[in-house]
Protein backbone atom coordinates (compact mmCIF):
# COMPACT_ATOMS: atom_id res chain seq x y z
CA UNK A 1 0.00 0.00 0.00
CA UNK A 2 1.29 3.45 -1.16
CA UNK A 3 2.31 5.78 1.48
CA UNK A 4 -0.97 8.25 0.00
CA UNK A 5 -3.01 5.79 0.26
CA UNK A 6 -2.90 5.02 3.93
CA UNK A 7 -3.03 8.27 5.28
CA UNK A 8 -6.33 8.41 3.47
CA UNK A 9 -7.42 5.31 4.63
CA UNK A 10 -6.29 6.31 8.19
CA UNK A 11 -8.34 9.98 8.16
CA UNK A 12 -11.73 7.78 7.00
CA UNK A 13 -12.07 5.53 9.17
CA UNK A 14 -11.19 8.50 12.11
CA UNK A 15 -14.02 10.44 10.66
CA UNK A 16 -16.54 7.16 10.84
CA UNK A 17 -15.35 6.60 14.43
CA UNK A 18 -16.48 10.24 15.58
CA UNK A 19 -19.84 9.99 14.00
CA UNK A 20 -21.05 7.02 15.14
CA UNK A 21 -23.67 6.82 18.23
CA UNK A 22 -22.79 6.53 21.44
CA UNK A 23 -24.88 4.31 23.48
CA UNK A 24 -25.54 5.96 27.07
CA UNK A 25 -24.51 3.74 30.55
CA UNK A 26 -27.73 1.99 31.75
CA UNK A 27 -29.49 3.38 35.46
CA UNK A 28 -30.26 0.46 37.55
CA UNK A 29 -33.72 0.13 39.39
CA UNK A 30 -34.98 -2.70 40.62
CA UNK A 31 -33.79 -5.68 42.62
CA UNK A 32 -30.03 -7.21 42.24
CA UNK A 33 -30.17 -10.54 41.60
CA UNK A 34 -29.44 -11.72 44.80
CA UNK A 35 -32.21 -10.41 46.10
CA UNK A 36 -30.98 -8.18 48.72
CA UNK A 37 -30.47 -5.09 47.35
CA UNK A 38 -33.08 -2.59 45.74
CA UNK A 39 -32.08 0.47 43.75
CA UNK A 40 -34.20 3.25 42.33
CA UNK A 41 -32.13 5.47 39.82
CA UNK A 42 -29.21 3.45 40.39
CA UNK A 43 -28.79 4.24 44.13
CA UNK A 44 -29.14 1.64 46.76
CA UNK A 45 -32.02 2.37 49.33
CA UNK A 46 -30.76 2.20 52.87
CA UNK A 47 -33.30 2.27 56.21
CA UNK A 48 -36.85 1.52 56.13
CA UNK A 49 -38.62 1.29 52.80
CA UNK A 50 -42.15 0.39 51.14
CA UNK A 51 -41.35 -1.67 47.99
CA UNK A 52 -44.84 -2.76 46.60
CA UNK A 53 -47.07 -3.47 49.68
CA UNK A 54 -44.10 -4.61 51.99
CA UNK A 55 -41.43 -2.99 53.72
CA UNK A 56 -38.13 -4.10 54.01
CA UNK A 57 -35.12 -2.52 56.20
CA UNK A 58 -31.54 -1.68 54.24
CA UNK A 59 -28.40 -1.41 56.00
CA UNK A 60 -26.01 1.82 55.46
CA UNK A 61 -24.45 0.10 52.38
CA UNK A 62 -27.92 -1.11 51.05
CA UNK A 63 -27.84 -4.49 52.19
CA UNK A 64 -31.34 -6.40 53.28
CA UNK A 65 -31.43 -6.53 57.31
CA UNK A 66 -33.29 -9.86 58.25
CA UNK A 67 -34.51 -10.22 62.24
CA UNK A 68 -35.30 -7.95 65.00
CA UNK A 69 -34.50 -4.49 64.30
CA UNK A 70 -34.60 -1.29 66.28
CA UNK A 71 -35.87 1.14 63.72
CA UNK A 72 -36.13 5.01 65.63
CA UNK A 73 -36.29 2.77 69.17
CA UNK A 74 -39.03 0.75 68.35
CA UNK A 75 -38.62 -2.87 67.44
CA UNK A 76 -39.47 -4.09 63.89
CA UNK A 77 -39.07 -7.60 62.59
CA UNK A 78 -38.22 -8.51 59.00
CA UNK A 79 -39.12 -11.99 57.70
CA UNK A 80 -35.53 -14.19 58.08
CA UNK A 81 -36.37 -15.99 54.48
CA UNK A 82 -37.34 -12.93 52.70
CA UNK A 83 -36.95 -9.69 54.67
CA UNK A 84 -40.24 -8.71 54.41
CA UNK A 85 -41.44 -6.19 57.40
CA UNK A 86 -44.12 -8.57 59.82
CA UNK A 87 -47.51 -5.85 60.19
CA UNK A 88 -49.82 -8.28 62.20
CA UNK A 89 -49.15 -11.09 64.69
CA UNK A 90 -46.47 -13.08 66.27
CA UNK A 91 -42.37 -13.48 65.52
CA UNK A 92 -40.37 -16.46 67.44
CA UNK A 93 -37.16 -14.60 68.32
CA UNK A 94 -35.06 -17.31 69.95
CA UNK A 95 -36.78 -18.61 72.71
CA UNK A 96 -39.70 -16.21 73.25
CA UNK A 97 -42.42 -15.03 70.94
CA UNK A 98 -43.38 -11.04 70.45
CA UNK A 99 -46.77 -9.40 69.06
CA UNK A 100 -46.39 -6.76 66.49
CA UNK A 101 -48.79 -4.37 65.75
CA UNK A 102 -48.40 -1.90 62.41
CA UNK A 103 -45.08 -3.20 62.46
CA UNK A 104 -43.98 -2.43 65.79
CA UNK A 105 -43.75 -4.85 68.63
CA UNK A 106 -46.31 -3.93 71.50
CA UNK A 107 -46.04 -4.73 75.20
CA UNK A 108 -42.32 -2.63 75.75
CA UNK A 109 -41.60 -0.04 77.95
CA UNK A 110 -42.98 3.13 76.67
CA UNK A 111 -46.48 1.11 74.60
CA UNK A 112 -49.27 3.75 76.26
CA UNK A 113 -51.27 0.74 76.26
CA UNK A 114 -49.14 -1.21 79.27
CA UNK A 115 -50.99 -1.48 82.71
CA UNK A 116 -48.61 0.76 85.29
CA UNK A 117 -47.82 -0.57 88.84
CA UNK A 118 -49.62 2.02 91.16
CA UNK A 119 -47.52 0.92 93.95
CA UNK A 120 -43.88 0.54 92.47
CA UNK A 121 -45.28 2.87 89.32
CA UNK A 122 -43.26 0.45 86.86
CA UNK A 123 -45.16 -1.05 83.72
CA UNK A 124 -46.26 -4.24 83.71
CA UNK A 125 -47.06 -4.80 80.28
CA UNK A 126 -50.37 -5.34 78.49
CA UNK A 127 -52.83 -7.95 77.52
CA UNK A 128 -53.60 -8.44 73.45
CA UNK A 129 -55.90 -10.14 71.63
CA UNK A 130 -55.11 -12.64 68.67
CA UNK A 131 -57.73 -13.20 66.29
CA UNK A 132 -56.61 -16.44 64.58
CA UNK A 133 -56.31 -18.24 68.01
CA UNK A 134 -59.48 -16.59 69.44
CA UNK A 135 -57.46 -15.89 72.42
CA UNK A 136 -55.71 -13.43 74.91
CA UNK A 137 -51.85 -13.07 75.87
CA UNK A 138 -50.20 -11.27 78.21
CA UNK A 139 -46.94 -9.30 76.57
CA UNK A 140 -44.42 -8.79 79.86
CA UNK A 141 -42.99 -5.32 79.88
CA UNK A 142 -40.25 -6.25 81.95
CA UNK A 143 -39.07 -8.63 79.10
CA UNK A 144 -39.48 -6.79 76.39
CA UNK A 145 -42.62 -7.24 75.24
CA UNK A 146 -42.42 -11.31 75.64
CA UNK A 147 -45.37 -13.43 75.60
CA UNK A 148 -45.78 -14.42 79.11
CA UNK A 149 -46.23 -17.85 80.06
CA UNK A 150 -47.72 -19.98 83.21
CA UNK A 151 -48.15 -16.47 84.85
CA UNK A 152 -51.30 -15.42 87.24
CA UNK A 153 -51.31 -11.95 86.51
CA UNK A 154 -54.15 -8.81 88.01
CA UNK A 155 -55.68 -6.79 85.55
CA UNK A 156 -57.16 -3.90 86.69
CA UNK A 157 -60.69 -3.43 85.11
CA UNK A 158 -59.95 -0.11 84.07
CA UNK A 159 -57.97 -1.25 80.95
CA UNK A 160 -60.92 -4.16 79.88
CA UNK A 161 -63.69 -1.47 79.62
CA UNK A 162 -65.65 -3.96 81.61
CA UNK A 163 -66.65 -1.89 84.79
CA UNK A 164 -65.36 1.68 83.41
CA UNK A 165 -63.65 3.93 86.08
CA UNK A 166 -63.66 1.03 88.70
CA UNK A 167 -60.46 0.43 91.15
CA UNK A 168 -61.50 -3.18 91.02
CA UNK A 169 -59.71 -5.97 88.70
CA UNK A 170 -59.64 -9.33 87.68
CA UNK A 171 -56.98 -12.19 88.34
CA UNK A 172 -56.32 -14.27 85.09
CA UNK A 173 -53.80 -17.37 84.13
CA UNK A 174 -52.23 -17.91 81.29
CA UNK A 175 -50.88 -21.33 79.92
CA UNK A 176 -47.63 -22.82 78.84
CA UNK A 177 -49.16 -21.93 75.30
CA UNK A 178 -50.04 -17.97 76.59
CA UNK A 179 -53.38 -18.26 76.12
CA UNK A 180 -55.56 -17.32 78.79
CA UNK A 181 -57.30 -20.12 80.46
CA UNK A 182 -61.05 -20.20 80.62
CA UNK A 183 -63.37 -22.41 82.05
CA UNK A 184 -61.87 -24.95 84.97
CA UNK A 185 -58.61 -25.88 85.04
CA UNK A 186 -56.32 -28.34 87.30
CA UNK A 187 -52.85 -26.85 87.87
CA UNK A 188 -50.39 -29.73 88.78
CA UNK A 189 -47.67 -27.02 90.19
CA UNK A 190 -50.04 -27.51 93.87
CA UNK A 191 -52.36 -30.43 92.56
CA UNK A 192 -55.69 -27.69 92.96
CA UNK A 193 -58.40 -26.90 91.01
CA UNK A 194 -59.43 -23.42 89.74
CA UNK A 195 -61.98 -22.28 87.39
CA UNK A 196 -61.81 -19.00 84.84
CA UNK A 197 -64.75 -17.03 84.09
CA UNK A 198 -65.73 -18.30 80.63
CA UNK A 199 -65.87 -14.84 78.62
CA UNK A 200 -63.71 -12.71 80.84
CA UNK A 201 -61.43 -15.35 81.75
CA UNK A 202 -61.47 -13.80 85.41
CA UNK A 203 -59.94 -16.29 88.24
CA UNK A 204 -63.43 -17.21 90.32
CA UNK A 205 -63.44 -16.64 93.80
CA UNK A 206 -66.22 -17.78 95.78
CA UNK A 207 -69.23 -19.77 95.34
CA UNK A 208 -70.05 -20.79 92.05
CA UNK A 209 -73.28 -22.41 90.51
CA UNK A 210 -72.38 -25.89 89.12
CA UNK A 211 -75.75 -26.34 87.96
CA UNK A 212 -79.42 -26.24 88.79
CA UNK A 213 -78.93 -27.27 92.22
CA UNK A 214 -75.53 -27.81 92.82
CA UNK A 215 -72.31 -25.15 94.17
CA UNK A 216 -68.63 -25.50 94.17
CA UNK A 217 -66.32 -23.02 96.30
CA UNK A 218 -63.34 -21.26 95.66
CA UNK A 219 -61.26 -19.77 97.99
CA UNK A 220 -61.59 -15.99 98.65
CA UNK A 221 -57.46 -15.66 98.42
CA UNK A 222 -56.11 -18.33 96.23
CA UNK A 223 -59.18 -19.01 93.99
CA UNK A 224 -58.56 -22.61 94.58
CA UNK A 225 -61.52 -25.24 94.85
CA UNK A 226 -62.24 -26.05 98.46
CA UNK A 227 -63.05 -29.81 99.31
CA UNK A 228 -63.71 -31.27 102.76
CA UNK A 229 -64.75 -28.95 105.31
CA UNK A 230 -64.82 -25.11 105.23
CA UNK A 231 -66.60 -22.61 106.43
CA UNK A 232 -66.84 -18.78 104.98
CA UNK A 233 -69.12 -15.94 105.92
CA UNK A 234 -70.13 -17.94 109.02
CA UNK A 235 -71.51 -21.21 106.76
CA UNK A 236 -69.96 -24.17 107.49
CA UNK A 237 -69.99 -26.30 104.45
CA UNK A 238 -68.72 -29.79 103.52
CA UNK A 239 -67.59 -30.24 99.67
CA UNK A 240 -66.77 -33.52 98.48
CA UNK A 241 -63.55 -35.04 96.38
CA UNK A 242 -65.40 -33.26 93.11
CA UNK A 243 -65.45 -29.61 95.30
CA UNK A 244 -69.07 -30.34 95.03
CA UNK A 245 -70.87 -28.71 98.18
CA UNK A 246 -73.11 -31.48 100.22
CA UNK A 247 -73.62 -30.28 103.44
CA UNK A 248 -74.55 -26.55 104.67
CA UNK A 249 -75.31 -25.70 108.20
CA UNK A 250 -75.75 -21.93 109.78
CA UNK A 251 -74.53 -22.01 113.50
CA UNK A 252 -75.71 -19.12 115.60
CA UNK A 253 -78.65 -18.60 114.72
CA UNK A 254 -81.01 -17.61 118.03
CA UNK A 255 -83.95 -18.97 118.50
CA UNK A 256 -87.20 -17.67 119.81
CA UNK A 257 -90.54 -19.10 121.05
CA UNK A 258 -93.73 -17.34 120.69
CA UNK A 259 -94.68 -18.65 123.82
CA UNK A 260 -92.17 -17.59 126.08
CA UNK A 261 -93.64 -15.45 128.93
CA UNK A 262 -91.56 -12.42 128.06
CA UNK A 263 -93.58 -11.72 125.29
CA UNK A 264 -96.63 -14.59 125.09
CA UNK A 265 -99.30 -13.00 126.74
CA UNK A 266 -98.79 -9.27 125.21
CA UNK A 267 -101.87 -8.20 123.35
CA UNK A 268 -101.58 -6.62 119.88
CA UNK A 269 -104.66 -4.88 118.61
CA UNK A 270 -106.64 -6.83 120.69
CA UNK A 271 -104.53 -10.48 119.79
CA UNK A 272 -102.12 -11.98 121.46
CA UNK A 273 -98.88 -12.91 120.50
CA UNK A 274 -98.92 -16.10 121.93
CA UNK A 275 -101.54 -17.22 118.71
CA UNK A 276 -100.36 -14.92 115.97
CA UNK A 277 -96.50 -14.73 116.82
CA UNK A 278 -95.01 -17.33 114.42
CA UNK A 279 -93.74 -14.83 111.62
CA UNK A 280 -92.14 -12.48 114.20
CA UNK A 281 -90.15 -14.64 115.96
CA UNK A 282 -89.02 -16.41 113.00
CA UNK A 283 -88.17 -12.60 111.47
CA UNK A 284 -86.42 -11.98 114.58
CA UNK A 285 -83.75 -14.81 114.58
CA UNK A 286 -83.38 -13.75 110.40
CA UNK A 287 -82.76 -10.20 111.78
CA UNK A 288 -80.66 -10.51 114.61
CA UNK A 289 -78.51 -13.16 112.80
CA UNK A 290 -77.75 -11.13 109.89
CA UNK A 291 -77.64 -7.99 111.29
CA UNK A 292 -75.95 -8.86 114.52
CA UNK A 293 -78.89 -7.43 116.68
CA UNK A 294 -80.76 -7.82 119.64
CA UNK A 295 -84.17 -7.62 118.87
CA UNK A 296 -86.83 -9.05 120.61
CA UNK A 297 -89.72 -10.55 118.94
CA UNK A 298 -92.15 -7.71 120.09
CA UNK A 299 -89.50 -5.04 118.63
CA UNK A 300 -90.27 -6.88 115.28
CA UNK A 301 -94.12 -7.25 115.92
CA UNK A 302 -94.65 -3.72 116.35
CA UNK A 303 -92.84 -2.48 113.43
CA UNK A 304 -94.72 -5.38 111.26
CA UNK A 305 -97.53 -3.85 112.86
CA UNK A 306 -96.59 -0.28 111.81
CA UNK A 307 -96.22 -1.58 108.35
CA UNK A 308 -99.75 -2.54 108.27
CA UNK A 309 -98.19 -6.34 108.22
CA UNK A 310 -99.09 -7.61 111.57
CA UNK A 311 -102.34 -7.99 113.22
CA UNK A 312 -103.32 -5.03 111.06
CA UNK A 313 -104.61 -5.03 107.51
CA UNK A 314 -105.13 -8.68 107.32
CA UNK A 315 -106.66 -9.33 110.76
CA UNK A 316 -104.86 -12.16 111.82
CA UNK A 317 -101.42 -13.15 112.14
CA UNK A 318 -98.35 -11.42 109.32
CA UNK A 319 -98.97 -11.56 105.50
CA UNK A 320 -95.62 -12.72 103.79
CA UNK A 321 -95.72 -9.38 102.11
CA UNK A 322 -93.66 -8.20 105.13
CA UNK A 323 -90.30 -10.68 103.54
CA UNK A 324 -89.75 -7.82 101.00
CA UNK A 325 -89.98 -5.14 103.34
CA UNK A 326 -87.06 -6.97 106.00
CA UNK A 327 -85.09 -7.66 103.07
CA UNK A 328 -85.20 -3.85 101.99
CA UNK A 329 -84.98 -2.50 105.59
CA UNK A 330 -81.92 -4.33 105.85
CA UNK A 331 -80.03 -5.02 102.90
CA UNK A 332 -81.02 -8.69 102.25
CA UNK A 333 -81.15 -10.42 99.19
CA UNK A 334 -84.94 -11.76 98.52
CA UNK A 335 -86.13 -14.44 96.73
CA UNK A 336 -89.99 -15.72 95.99
CA UNK A 337 -92.38 -17.91 94.16
CA UNK A 338 -90.29 -21.46 95.14
CA UNK A 339 -90.28 -24.31 93.67
CA UNK A 340 -88.36 -27.78 96.12
CA UNK A 341 -84.87 -27.21 93.36
CA UNK A 342 -85.06 -23.20 94.33
CA UNK A 343 -85.23 -23.87 98.08
CA UNK A 344 -82.55 -26.65 97.71
CA UNK A 345 -80.50 -23.47 96.20
CA UNK A 346 -81.10 -21.43 98.35
CA UNK A 347 -80.39 -23.53 101.08
CA UNK A 348 -77.60 -24.62 100.17
CA UNK A 349 -75.56 -21.58 99.75
CA UNK A 350 -76.38 -20.39 102.99
CA UNK A 351 -79.55 -18.57 102.97
CA UNK A 352 -82.80 -18.63 105.02
CA UNK A 353 -86.08 -19.55 104.00
CA UNK A 354 -88.81 -19.25 106.20
CA UNK A 355 -91.81 -20.95 105.01
CA UNK A 356 -95.84 -20.85 106.17
CA UNK A 357 -97.40 -24.43 106.52
CA UNK A 358 -100.52 -26.19 106.97
CA UNK A 359 -101.57 -29.44 108.54
CA UNK A 360 -98.71 -31.46 108.82
CA UNK A 361 -95.58 -31.82 110.72
CA UNK A 362 -96.16 -28.59 112.27
CA UNK A 363 -99.40 -28.16 112.70
CA UNK A 364 -102.40 -30.15 113.96
CA UNK A 365 -105.48 -27.97 113.11
CA UNK A 366 -107.11 -25.71 110.79
CA UNK A 367 -104.33 -22.81 110.93
CA UNK A 368 -101.46 -22.02 108.80
CA UNK A 369 -97.85 -21.53 110.87
CA UNK A 370 -94.50 -20.13 109.74
CA UNK A 371 -91.10 -22.10 110.63
CA UNK A 372 -87.70 -21.07 109.56
CA UNK A 373 -85.42 -23.20 107.08
CA UNK A 374 -81.59 -23.18 107.12
CA UNK A 375 -78.65 -26.14 106.17
CA UNK A 376 -78.84 -28.66 103.69
CA UNK A 377 -77.69 -32.28 103.92
CA UNK A 378 -76.56 -34.63 101.66
CA UNK A 379 -80.15 -36.03 101.50
CA UNK A 380 -81.88 -32.96 100.71
CA UNK A 381 -82.77 -32.48 104.53
CA UNK A 382 -83.00 -29.11 105.67
CA UNK A 383 -83.14 -27.72 109.38
CA UNK A 384 -86.11 -26.24 110.83
CA UNK A 385 -86.95 -23.61 113.75
CA UNK A 386 -90.64 -24.00 115.05
CA UNK A 387 -91.32 -20.94 116.52
CA UNK A 388 -94.40 -22.88 118.69
CA UNK A 389 -92.72 -26.24 119.75
CA UNK A 390 -88.37 -26.18 120.08
CA UNK A 391 -89.08 -30.19 120.11
CA UNK A 392 -90.06 -30.11 116.53
CA UNK A 393 -86.95 -28.44 115.95
CA UNK A 394 -84.46 -30.67 113.66
CA UNK A 395 -83.86 -31.99 110.53
CA UNK A 396 -86.74 -32.41 107.58
CA UNK A 397 -87.39 -33.49 104.05
CA UNK A 398 -87.47 -30.27 101.63
CA UNK A 399 -90.03 -32.30 99.75
CA UNK A 400 -92.33 -32.92 102.97
CA UNK A 401 -92.20 -29.30 103.98
CA UNK A 402 -92.93 -28.32 100.30
CA UNK A 403 -95.97 -30.68 100.05
CA UNK A 404 -96.82 -29.02 103.41
CA UNK A 405 -97.17 -25.69 102.35
CA UNK A 406 -99.72 -23.22 102.98
CA UNK A 407 -102.52 -22.15 100.48
CA UNK A 408 -104.16 -19.50 103.06
CA UNK A 409 -104.19 -16.44 100.90
CA UNK A 410 -102.25 -14.07 103.16
CA UNK A 411 -99.59 -16.56 102.85
CA UNK A 412 -99.74 -16.45 99.33
CA UNK A 413 -99.22 -12.79 99.11
CA UNK A 414 -95.87 -11.93 96.87
CA UNK A 415 -95.11 -14.91 96.03
CA UNK A 416 -95.67 -16.94 98.99
CA UNK A 417 -96.01 -19.15 101.39
CA UNK A 418 -91.99 -19.86 100.82
CA UNK A 419 -89.52 -17.22 100.66
CA UNK A 420 -85.67 -16.93 100.60
CA UNK A 421 -83.03 -14.30 102.46
CA UNK A 422 -79.66 -13.80 102.33
CA UNK A 423 -76.45 -11.67 103.06
CA UNK A 424 -75.52 -9.72 100.41
CA UNK A 425 -72.28 -10.48 98.93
Amino acid sequence: MNRGYRRSFIAFLTALTLVMPVTAKETKNGWNDAHDMYYTNGNPLVGLNAIGSDSYYFDAQGHMVKGDVLVDNKHRYFNETDGKMLVFGWASIDKYKYWYEDGIRQGVEGDHKNIIDNIYRIERGREIYDPSSDAWYWLDANNEGAMAKDKDVWIPYIFQDEIPGSSEGKWVRYTSSGAMVKGEQYYAKNSSWYYFDLQTGAMWKGLRQVNNTLYSFYDLVTGKRETGSFSWDGVDYVADGNGIITHTYIPGIPYYNQTDSRWSNTMINGLSFRNTGCVCCVATSLINYYTSSHYTPLDIAYMFNAWGDYNANYGHGTDTGVWRKVAGKYHLTFANNMSPDDMIRHLRIGEMVPTCVARGYFVGGNYTHCILLFGLDEHNRTFVYDPLSSGRNGWYSIYDIFNQQSHDWVDIIDGGPIMALGRTH
